[in-house]
């Protein structure tokens, strides 16, 4: 099937959107690609260094739909522009919409009205539902849950780095930008939205510009509690970057590390007794088992290509994506009533 795919905002993402889309270019999974940026100049210095030709270049939306006329388009332009951006392609094209899907809840219901209006697909840019090690961890908690060893408890940190020299204007807060990925992970792994949250933020130097939240969500499943700590900071040096998510049954701790795409299963102990001795209790608390779960990295297994490739699927199939605009939505309004209760001090329903 021939598909034109359009990308709109070449900026950090957009760039890697479009060297993922070369890769499948040449798979023959798609025929062309249209590039579109408000910077014409930027715009045709990222179409020469993948051997896109200029006549594929556009500075406007209106532009590329005239006279570039894709068949769908991935939109990764500042979050705030998300809506106006959809807004015009959704009568006409499907979409990929990097996230947070938009700034505000009014923008998101916006854009899925408008794309069951036209009987559009919304896939939303949760990159971390495509890392292999994400889907293991799912299988499993559900095979874990089966053997009566359930999670109740996860613990996440996202940190740094933050917006480049504490630029602030193409940001919304560090919670759309960090939080939302963990809401949208911890909702995935146990199938389930939050209830509850209670949160805290620190703005950034005197500002309103949300630097730092840690929010406390609780799940609940046929009656069972089930908390999840999740910390997302810029309160860090550029160097510093972690992206560590904990999950706790009653007899294992695992540790997931997005990063190095690494799983590690801490399973009980050798023996847990009172001593006198050091050395002995060190011994003690040795891991009974520990299990670790390492994951290839290369240009197939790349979770922005897999992400990318899953888009023109279902725009070929006209499928549901796995992370749907609905979805986006969801992890929005969870971070959106995380800040609101940071504010009021106040553990709120998220309805």
């Amino acid at each position: 099937m021939s598909l034109k795919v359009a990308v709109v905002g070449v900026g950090r993402w957009g760039k890697n959107h479009v060297r993922n889309l070369k890769k499948l270019q040449a798979e023959g999974e798609i025929s062309e690609i249209l590039i579109c940026d408000i910077s014409l100049e930027e715009a045709k210095n990222v179409a020469k260094r993948y051997g896109i030709g200029e006549e594929n270049v556009y500075s406007s939306v209106t532009d590329l739909i005239e006279k570039g006329r894709p068949d769908c388009a991935i939109i990764a332009v500042p979050t705030m522009l998300h809506a106006k951006v959809a807004l015009e392609l959704l009568p006409h094209v499907d979409v990929f919409v990097e996230k947070p899907i938009t700034s505000t809840m009014e923008e998101a219901d916006t854009i899925l009205i408008e794309a069951k209006k036209h009987g559009r697909i919304v896939q939303v840019g949760h990159i971390e539902r495509f890392k292999p090690v994400v889907n293991t961890l799912k299988q499993l908690l559900g095979k874990y849950a089966e053997e009566g060893d359930r999670v109740f408890h996860f613990s996440v940190q996202r940190l740094g780095p933050g917006p480049p020299s504490g630029e602030t204007k193409s940001y919304v807060s560090v919670a759309h930008d960090l939080l939302v990925h963990e809401v949208d992970i911890v909702s995935f792994l146990v199938g389930v939205l939050p209830k509850k949250v209670q949160a805290m933020t620190f703005n950034y130097r005197g500002t309103d510009f949300i630097w730092d939240i840690d929010a406390r969500y609780l799940y609940e499943i046929e009656g069972e509690k089930i908390s999840a700590n999740m910390r997302a900071s810029w309160r860090t040096s550029p160097e510093l970057k972690l992206r560590v998510l904990q999950a706790q049954t009653s007899s294992r701790l695992i540790t997931l590390d997005y990063i190095l795409q690494e799983l590690r299963i801490e399973k009980g102990t050798i023996r847990h007794a009172t001593t006198h001795d050091i050395s002995e209790v060190l011994t003690a608390y040795r891991a009974k088992a520990v299990e670790e779960h390492f994951f290839l990295s290369g240009a197939t297994e790349e979770p922005l290509y897999l992400e990318d490739k899953h888009f023109i699927n279902c725009v070929k199939k006209h499928e549901k994506p796995v992370v749907s605009g609905e979805d986006g939505r969801n992890a929005l309004k969870c971070i959106i009533v995380a800040i609101e209760a940071a504010k009021n001090g106040k553990t709120i329903d998220i309805t």
